[in-house]
């Protein structure tokens, strides 16, 4: 069973002889045990964007205990590419969601957000798979472009966006690498009203995050070009 070490603790006292209920908290989940990375899409035009080792060891979320409320969760990543072009696309992004998740999820976004020193304005979103207690993948059709404007120097931010009110969700953290610093939390219902360092709520480390970028423009956005050569 898996360990949860609370940040914030509490209890809601409905009135005398009423029920206790918790109210949400952002929480650390224990072990993840032997969970293994799918291994990332490598080749010459692509470049893997993660940071730390991508071994969940802890999972980071505002739930209430049974996870029917917490939400809307929101997590930030901040990642650079060092290899590829002023312009370039992310193909595919992983994530891991740890156990204490609520199954009932429906609405999980993979999003782009502009660099600066904290998450910036929402780029480009699409949908990401949710599956308790795995590894989710989705493959971007099309790839989602990236530009300067987001990504000045190549460096800007990777997350999730988890909208619904009436779930807890939880997502893997990296906490065996030491952190960069550069993973964010946006929780309202857990008083994190705006993105802030999970080093800042006391857990550091790095999100299980990972993007795969990709230098080559998509098939759907090339053009013939005629020339009287």
């Amino acid at each position: 069973m898996r360990r949860l070490m609370p940040v914030i603790t509490g209890l809601l006292i409905l009135g005398a002889g009423a029920a206790v209920a918790e109210p949400p908290t952002l929480k650390g989940t224990g072990s993840a045990g032997g969970v293994t990375a799918p291994p990332p899409e490598h080749g010459g035009a692509t470049e893997v964007l993660q940071v730390g080792d991508f071994t969940p060891e802890i999972g980071i979320g505002c739930s209430n205990e049974n996870g029917t409320s917490g939400g809307p969760n929101s997590m930030a990543l901040q990642v650079t590419a060092t290899s590829m072009p002023p312009t370039f696309y992310l193909q595919s992004a992983t994530y891991y969601s740890f156990t204490q998740s609520s199954p009932t999820i429906t609405q999980m976004l993979f999003a782009i957000r502009v660099d600066g020193p904290s998450p910036g304005a929402t780029a480009a979103v699409a949908p990401i798979p949710f599956l308790v207690d795995e590894f989710n993948v989705a493959v971007f059709e099309p790839r989602l472009p990236v530009g300067e404007a987001t990504a000045p120097g190549g460096r800007f931010y990777i997350g999730l966006i988890q909208s619904q009110t009436d779930v807890g969700f939880r997502a893997g953290v990296d906490t065996s690498s030491g952190s960069d610093m550069t993973s964010y939390i946006r929780a309202p219902a857990c008083g994190a009203a705006n993105f802030t360092l999970l080093d800042t709520l006391g857990f550091p480390g790095n999100w299980v995050i990972r993007a795969i970028a990709n230098e080559l423009i998509p098939v759907e956005l090339m053009t013939f070009q005629v020339s009287d050569g």
